[in-house]
């Protein structure tokens, strides 16, 4: 097991540490704005422009799964950093468990709110055309529904990067952003699985990236010795969770609101335009 003297968060000069610090979470960033960008390209070159149309309009949508993640990731982060920095590893696996829990919750509540009011979101996003919702709602179910992965994914890169294994969370990043464009190559090019299988191409990606987290848990050598999923009962971390997540994941709420904005923008004036012709 690493010893605590090997993070380079207890001890070296702050002026590194704060770079690499920031390095990898500026890559996590634009790591989880790709995915949509890439499932864009790909559908719009092999299947059509309503295909591309129905994942741009559901880019706020995405973007809310993301934002949630980081919710519980990063106020996680910020607990797991101070029980790492204080020696409590037993208190550390324990805000490990709790993290994975609570986003497992958030994970369920949001199937169920998708499965009641989901065909009338897509629906409403997409103007009142059936084509689109359905495309738009097909994307959307697959993801919600595997959004599990999304979630405990973020967790578990924040935790390498609380131990200090930048470099290994920075790899397993571009390895999901390199099986997302091979499976999304595969998926809708070759099998034509349309937004299906741009929506499962993601989902894959994030899967093995986490397999392979999973895989360096059991073999290497890390602080908390743990596996990828830990469930617990206790509650008590949950409220400063949510209390120090909140400033991050405002950012990608940010990001929806505006795209949500220019959305209905464009439909509004495109059709009074349109009229006016």
């Amino acid at each position: 097991m690493t010893h605590q003297h090997d993070n380079i968060f207890v001890n070296g000069a702050l002026l590194p540490v704060f770079f690499k610090t920031a390095a990898p979470i500026i890559l996590i960033m634009l790591v989880n704005g790709s995915f949509t960008l890439l499932d864009a390209y790909f559908l719009g070159k092999y299947v059509g422009a309503e295909a591309l149309a129905a994942v741009t309009l559901t880019f706020p949508m995405f973007m809310l799964l993301v934002a949630l993640s980081s919710l519980i990731s990063s106020g996680y982060s910020s607990v797991l950093a101070r029980l790492l920095g204080a020696g409590e590893k037993d208190k550390a696996r324990q805000a490990f468990s709790q993290a994975i829990t609570l986003a497992l919750v958030v994970c369920t509540v949001l199937m169920l709110l998708f499965v009641a009011w989901g065909k009338q979101l897509t629906l409403l996003v997409a103007n009142g055309s059936a084509d689109l919702a359905g495309m738009g709602y097909t994307y959307l179910t697959i993801l919600i529904f595997l959004s599990p992965t999304l979630f405990i994914s973020s967790v578990n890169s924040d935790t390498l990067r609380c131990e200090g294994q930048l470099s290994l969370m920075a790899m397993v990043s571009l390895a999901s952003v390199m099986l997302n464009i091979i499976f999304n190559y595969i998926f809708i090019a070759h099998l034509e699985m349309g937004v299906a299988g741009s929506a499962y191409g993601t989902a894959l990606a994030q899967a093995i990236a986490l397999l392979i987290v999973a895989c360096y848990r059991h073999y290497g050598r890390t602080v908390i010795d743990t596996q990828i999923i830990r469930i617990s009962s206790r509650r008590d971390f949950w409220p400063g969770y949510l209390s120090l997540g909140l400033p991050s994941s405002l950012s990608y709420i940010g990001v929806s609101l505006t795209s949500i904005a220019v959305i209905f923008s464009i439909q509004a004036w495109g059709l009074v335009t349109t009229m006016r012709q």
